[in-house]
């Protein structure tokens, strides 16, 4: 492997020939850095904040799981920290990542400047003096990073107050920020294969035993549940220990911790009532507490000056524990959690909030309500889901929020006998899932008020969250976690609607600002007209982008003012109309999340505030910068005018497109005047998509998650990339398994890598044309991704193997879809008949009696025939083209093969009859 002495790298100019290779293959650490080539590590200028008294970090150990990597890849790094201290940190600090090239100034004005800054799973304020936080995070490599050697560099910061920690670390020359240098790696160009090894370097000696202290012993034990589930708790504290379910048992808390509960502020005093005004809220300054001050920071409820005592009482169903948080002298919050336990379910709560003096809730952690051990596996739903082996990765803890990228807050646990399915339904809430030494565990965070910064008050989001859980126990056989994913299943039950069945969804893109090449409303129909007739005649619902306005993202939240240079309101209205003659459906892509300060509809009275007070700013979009509509206010207020004035003016039909709705769920409103929740803000999101529902609109949206299941029709993306929680994490389609013929998604896009993956997570298509779009491109989407995803899109997952390169669906008996990444190659298959294979197709057409074929390539075509297909002389074949019906085409039957030679990206009718 190679090795470097990161002392030397403290030279930069010498850093190249540090590394010396060596033949040794195994993970070999690198020498202890000699500290006396760098800076002092107490050395550091005056501007740097002062370390947190009590809480001394140490870096102990940095692990790279190679030395190199392409770009478009992913550099694994895995962290050892302990805090030496004698308290944890007051605040929650993040790690920061900066990767630069070796010897290149911070301030190069050509510099690759590449970051992964993060939060640790466990957050600084529980880094308990002694305890080691092991735990692992990914270093993106862009795609266009240019090969050649980089440096790792990090450091702890406080995110807030901006402050950086002291670090017992080499400091490279010109630093003087406390930005430490830990580690080097080279860069392959993206083509390349990573040939480098495992590296280790130690910085100070890692205690042997990991796990953390073992757990304290339990005096006095009950039993919640009458069966077939019980649980057992701790009496004295709410510890979960064991789950019971016909003889079979999955652990509680494998580290019997209580709760962490994090309270607001001490002695804090709520401003009056502010007065909105312009883009800013006036607030009155706070009022001076009894102690003389106002301490609006995070808290720990266990740190000093705080203390948690806890009380428990309950019958067999359920089992209430209250909790007193004082400061020593006075309550500060008292609340209850609560285990309830019925059939094979359980329900956690946390209810009965109640605030003492200016202090308040922020959130009760219970981070391992359910563990497993002993074959145990953990699947989680992050880019539509992994599964985890803690026996073959690192201990680790990640928290999950509500977005497109975690579109359920659901996991699932099991061991060898008895499986569990944990779903958090509040979208202001968080899951929890951890790995610790053989053991991995499930919970939740309870979210009850978001902080701000002062003086905007807190924001209260829930009077009472939940997690559920649900057991099972398969009858001979082990479970796995497709078992818990049904589980999770049964609670929907929302199916697609009929309105897509046979349809093609897709956006036609006309304009943006200043684009020289745009599409005009009639080519936008003509687009429609020609991609009918490539596809049969089969119902198409196509959205225009940029219609309104000057094209893509202007104008909101004003939709009243057509694009002139695309034919104006006449055009854009006679063409809509005149799509049905083609089976189509020509809709808008609109936008209710973003505003505009220049839309002529701008109002700042329906603008979300941020923390600080201000107009809660989006992105930066092609109008300028973006604001966030305040929901809850906008979607119950305004937006139902402007739907209701849409829909009066446009001759929209059946369908309509509302970019982002779906996609962020957890938007809030810190407006004091008007405080929203995420929940509440979904609340107004959903009355959006039922005013559209009133006049028969189905309404799409663009990513996918589980609260709009069953509100909108189709959602444009899934997220189904490649993000990596946990080391040795598999990818597995989890969110599908749960969800597929209950709700639909794209998110494919028709390359050579994406098809075959689409295909096996249940995604069709998703894409923007032009009238510049080739047929290539018109009919591979259609016929590669559509036609197979459509003949599927109802069907629930019934099971999902991976061996070596070979991924495997099914869909019940005969119906499957099977991918070998190795070609790649992939097989769809429908009632036991292949319809889609290596980027052909064969499959039913949407005419009744038809079949139709595709090829990308071209080539001789060879599928079974259709049942009843014996004669040859009955066979017929016509080519599709742009402009309709072609020519005849010969085909063949032979040996119950239908056999047709294809042009390339060219469909086909195929019939059987007199």
């Amino acid at each position: 492997m190679n090795q470097f002495h990161l002392a030397a790298l403290l030279l930069v100019t010498a850093l190249l020939a540090a590394r010396t290779p060596c033949g040794a293959a195994e993970d070999h650490p690198a020498p202890t850095p000699n500290l006396s080539t760098a800076a002092s590590p107490g050395q550091h200028p005056p501007t740097s904040a002062p370390a947190q008294a009590g809480f001394h970090p140490r870096l102990l150990q940095l692990r790279l799981d190679s030395t190199s990597v392409p770009a478009g890849g992913s550099l694994g790094v895995t962290y050892w920290w302990l805090n030496v201290g004698d308290r944890p940190a007051d605040t929650e600090d993040r790690v920061f990542v900066h990767v630069r090239r070796v010897g290149e100034a911070e301030d190069a004005p050509d510099g690759v400047r590449l970051g992964a800054d993060h939060d640790p799973p466990v957050g600084t304020q529980r880094w308990k003096p002694g305890r080691v936080v092991h735990y692992f995070s990914a270093v993106p490599i862009p795609d266009n990073t240019p090969p050649g050697d980089y440096v790792l560099l990090l450091g702890l910061f406080d995110p807030e107050a901006g402050g950086r920690q002291d670090l017992e670390l080499p400091i490279p020359p010109g630093e003087n920020d406390r930005r430490y240098l830990v580690a080097q790696f080279h860069v392959l160009p993206r083509t390349a294969q990573a040939a480098g090894q495992p590296e280790t370097h130690t910085f100070f000696p890692v205690p042997s035993a990991l796990a953390a202290p073992a757990a304290p012993a339990t005096a006095k034990t009950v039993i919640v549940g009458k069966g077939p589930l019980t649980l057992v708790l701790d009496a004295d504290s709410p510890r979960p220990l064991a789950w019971r379910l016909n003889g079979s048992e999955l652990g509680g808390d494998p580290e019997g911790d209580e709760p962490d509960i994090r309270i607001l502020g001490t002695n804090l005093a709520l401003p009056s009532p502010a007065a909105v005004a312009g883009p800013t809220i006036q607030v009155e300054p706070p009022r001076m507490g009894e102690q003389g001050g106002r301490d609006n920071r995070p808290h720990l409820a266990d740190n000093p000056p705080f203390h948690t005592t806890w009380t428990g009482n309950g019958d067999v169903g359920r089992r209430s524990y209250h909790a007193r948080i004082s400061d020593g002298t006075r309550p500060c919050v008292d609340l209850d959690l609560t285990f309830r336990v019925t059939g094979d379910s359980a329900e956690i709560a946390l209810e009965n909030v109640v605030e003492h003096d200016g202090y308040q809730l922020l959130s009760v952690r219970v981070g391992h309500l359910v563990s497993a051990a002993g074959g145990a596996r953990m699947a989680i739903p992050s880019a539509s889901g992994a599964l985890v082996d803690p026996e073959h990765t690192i201990p680790t803890e990640q928290t999950y929020p509500m977005d497109w990228f975690h579109p359920v807050l659901a996991g699932v646990l099991h061991n060898r006998r008895l499986v569990c399915a944990l779903d958090v339904p509040g979208v202001d809430d968080r899951l929890t899932a951890a790995v610790g030494e053989g053991w991995a565990a499930l919970g939740a965070s309870f979210e009850h008020r978001a902080p701000t910064k002062p003086p905007v008050p807190s924001l209260l989001l829930s009077d009472r969250s939940v997690a559920r859980l649900r057991f099972a126990s398969p009858k001979g056989q082990e479970p796995d976690w497709m078992d818990g994913a049904s589980l999770l299943r049964d609670r929907v039950t929302a199916r697609p609607p009929k309105l897509y069945d046979h349809a093609v969804i897709y956006k036609i893109f006309c304009d943006s600002p200043g684009a020289n090449n745009f599409t005009t409303f009639d080519q936008a129909l003509n687009l429609v007209r020609r991609m009918g007739n490539l596809v049969d005649g089969a119902p198409q619902i196509a959205y225009l982008v940029g219609w309104q306005h000057h094209g893509h993202d202007t104008g909101y939240p004003d939709v009243f003012t057509v694009n002139a240079r695309l034919g104006g309101i006449e055009r854009l209205v006679a063409d809509m109309k005149k799509a049905a003659d083609y089976n189509a459906v020509l809709s808008f892509h609109d936008n209710y999340d973003d505003a505009y300060e220049s839309s002529p509809a701008w109002n700042p009275d329906f603008i979300a505030r941020d923390t600080s007070a201000n107009l809660m700013k989006g992105g930066v979009w092609a109008g300028g910068q973006s604001y966030i509509h305040s929901f809850y206010k906008y979607g119950t207020g305004p937006a139902q005018d402007r739907i209701r004035r849409t829909l009066a003016m446009y001759p929209i039909r059946s369908s309509y497109h509302i970019d982002v709705l779906s996609a962020v769920p957890l938007r809030r409103d810190y407006n004091p005047q008007s405080p929203t929740s995420g929940a509440k803000s979904v609340e107004g999101k959903i009355a959006i998509v039922k005013e559209f529902n009133k006049y028969g609109i189905d309404v799409t949206s663009e990513g996918f998650t589980a609260p709009f299941v069953g509100v909108i029709g189709h959602a444009w993306n899934l997220i189904r990339g490649r993000s990596i929680d946990f080391a040795g994490q598999q990818r597995i389609p989890f969110v599908p398994f749960v969800f597929h013929g209950r709700a639909t998604w794209g998110g494919a896009q028709p390359t050579t890598e994406d098809i075959p993956d689409a295909l096996l997570y249940g995604a069709t298509f998703s894409a923007d044309f032009s009238k510049t779009t080739p047929q290539s491109t018109l009919t591979a989407d259609y016929y590669l991704l559509a036609v197979p995803w459509l003949t599927l899109r109802d069907r629930e997952m019934t099971s999902y193997q991976a061996h070596g390169t070979i991924r495997h669906v099914d869909y019940g008996p005969k119906t499957s879809v099977e991918v070998d990444d190795s070609g790649p190659h992939y097989r769809v298959v429908v009632d036991g008949r292949p319809i889609s294979v290596d980027f052909t197709c064969f499959a039913p057409g949407w005419r009744r009696g038809s079949w139709i074929a595709y090829s990308r390539a071209g080539g001789l075509l060879d599928y079974p025939a259709p049942k009843g297909w014996t004669n040859p002389s009955k066979l017929k074949a016509v080519e599709l083209t742009q402009e309709g019906p072609g020519s005849s085409v010969p085909v063949q039957l032979e040996a119950g093969h239908i056999k047709l030679d294809t042009k390339p990206g060219t469909p086909y009718r195929v019939t059987y009859g007199p």
